[in-house]
């Protein structure tokens, strides 16, 4: 039998609504972004975004975008237990969902 313990990930602070955790994740995240780190394969033009990477970038609840991934709104892969997001990929989606202010 395993034994459970008390002890809180860094992703399980931000799941229970701590805002100092929250607020300090956003920048870090942010800062990465802005400056080309989020992963190693974006020397090879393959450019990863994780679900909590995404909905900073996005300002959305990273439930959310687990909910648009169950519901196959929003294009992924899923590399072992991670769902990862390429960036032309969601450059394309989010152009097929701009609508004209105007007709």
């Amino acid at each position: 039998m395993k034994k459970q313990t008390n002890k809180k990930s860094r992703f399980d602070l931000l799941e229970w609504g701590n805002p100092k955790e929250l607020s300090k994740f956003k920048e870090k995240t942010k800062a990465k972004i802005l400056s080309g780190s989020v992963n190693p394969l974006s020397s090879e033009g393959i450019k990863l975004i994780s679900v909590e990477e995404l909905a900073v970038l996005f300002g959305l609840a990273p439930q959310t975008i687990r909910n648009w991934i169950a519901l196959r709104k929003i294009p992924c892969v899923k590399i072992g237990r991670r769902y990862l997001f390429q960036e032309k990929s969601i450059k394309k989606w989010l152009n097929q969902k701009e609508e004209p202010y105007f007709n």
